[in-house]
């Protein structure tokens, strides 16, 4: 039924709805457009209010196919189905698409979608997959063979310290044992504190007494190893410490000895203790006795000594002090001798005495930054006792070509050095043997020790 219009014309019902359509923009085709771009920006269906809006304005079957107001060369074909999120068109497509320049069919052909695992499995198939182990490299292939190589060697070991050396290795000791394992140490500790203790006890009315006591512990004689003067001495404790073997005869052992010291009133007339009996029995102990009275002591000192030690072989074979006697030290042991090739050089000798002397006194008093050859470590006896002479010396150096007229740059040099202990009057000679090095045009100490002769007894 015609409508009255504007003017009095007649409208059709056709033509109403289809203006409602142009107004709301809602034909099919722009409907399902809009349905399948909202779908690719939000990924979710049309809203219900759209939609039924939609639903109310379409026309009828009755009012026949609506015009469509979406140019032909724009529209898109009608889905069935929503597109599923993962086939959605890229944002260059969907720019594309609505531009202005239409789009050719072959241009975005359809995606076939890879099925998932579990669709597989509902359609009773599953994919073929193909384990590929990746290359192994040379850095792991060496870190393998390594491993391997470590762990064999710590079996065959283990299994040779295990089995092995227990069934068929050699039990007892080597047939080339060091040296320490052939000399006795503990006896030349013995040895050595027994000397000390004697050594250092002394008293003027007892010095043939200390001589028959030190002669016990002596091999070859006991000549210059007594004190001179008026002071008195009395040993007291004596620690062994270290124990330098240098061959299967002989060794050298330090000794720090404990002293008490005393020395006479200055006083004319004071009485001068009694004389004791001239010699002990066997087995005595130097004993100086108490200190005289009206005597001042002066202190109790500590006092390191060198011992050379020798051990004798065979039958009856015994430790005693070598007959050269103790020497006052502040290092640890340390043997001096002359190489084997070294010849005496008494021109070297007569020029280097003084300088030998020099030494020595430096030496003594500690003040042993200056005659200390580069990098060697000497600590010197701290004052402990004064040089007062070095009556001879003797150096040996190693041998020249024939001809030759080059200065020596090494030498070994052996030599009586006279003490006296500080503070007192007290003296005593020892033999030095000294190792020197000569640099910067002149003479440093190198090392020092007492003089040893190494050939077995």
């Amino acid at each position: 039924m015609p409508l009255p219009g504007r003017g009095g014309a007649s409208v059709r019902p056709a033509s109403v709805v289809a203006v409602l359509r142009k107004v709301a923009g809602l034909d099919r085709g722009e409907r399902r457009r809009r349905e399948a771009g909202h779908r690719d920006r939000r990924g979710a269906t049309t809203p219900e209010w759209l939609a039924g809006l939609a639903e109310a304005a379409s026309p009828t079957a009755a009012d026949g196919p609506a015009p469509s107001m979406v140019p032909t060369d724009r529209a898109e074909p009608a889905r069935t189905s929503p597109r599923p999120l993962k086939d959605r068109p890229s944002r260059r497509r969907r720019r594309l698409r609505s531009g202005s320049s239409p789009i050719p069919a072959e241009v975005e052909p359809e995606v076939p979608l890879t099925p998932s695992p579990g669709e597989l499995r509902a359609a009773g198939s599953a994919p073929d997959i193909e384990v590929l182990r990746a290359p192994r490299g040379f850095s792991a292939t060496l870190g393998r063979t390594a491993l391997f190589v470590v762990v064999a060697v710590v079996a065959v070991a283990g299994a040779k310290q295990v089995l092995w050396n227990p069934l068929f290795g050699r039990s007892g000791p080597s047939a080339a044992a060091p040296a320490d394992a052939a000399f006795d140490s503990a006896e030349a500790s013995q040895a050595a504190a027994r000397y000390a203790l004697d050594y250092l006890s002394y008293s003027p009315a007892s010095s043939a007494a200390g001589v028959a006591a030190l002669a016990a512990d002596v091999s070859g004689g006991v000549s210059g190893q007594r004190w001179k003067g008026s002071g008195y001495l009395r040993a007291e404790a004596a620690l062994p410490g270290t124990v330098l073997v240098v061959d299967a005869s002989h060794a050298l052992v330090a000794v720090t000895v404990r002293v008490r010291v005393a020395i006479p009133p200055r006083t004319a007339g004071t009485a001068q203790p009694e004389p004791q009996q001239e010699t002990g029995p066997a087995g005595a102990a130097a004993d100086p006795g108490p200190v005289p009275a009206g005597w001042h002591v002066l202190g109790v000192r500590w006092l390191t000594l060198t011992v050379p030690v020798t051990q004798t072989t065979g039958p009856g074979g015994s430790v005693s002090v070598s007959g050269g006697g103790a020497v006052f030290s502040g290092e640890a042991p340390q043997l001096v001798s002359a190489p084997t090739d070294a010849q005496n050089d008494p021109n070297l000798a007569r020029d280097s005495q003084a300088t030998a002397a020099t030494l020595l006194g430096d030496y003594g008093s500690g003040d042993v930054a200056y005659v200390t050859a580069p990098g060697v470590t000497v600590r010197g006896l701290a004052g402990a006792v004064s040089l007062v002479s070095l009556p001879d010396w003797v150096t040996a150096t190693p041998k020249q070509p024939a001809g030759s007229t080059a200065t020596a740059m090494s030498a070994t040099g052996t030599g009586t050095a006279t003490w006296q202990l500080t503070g007192t009057d007290l003296q005593i000679a020892q033999r030095y043997a000294l190792a020197l090095t000569f640099s910067q045009d002149r003479w440093y100490i190198a090392a020092i020790g007492p003089q040893l002769t190494t050939t077995a007894p």
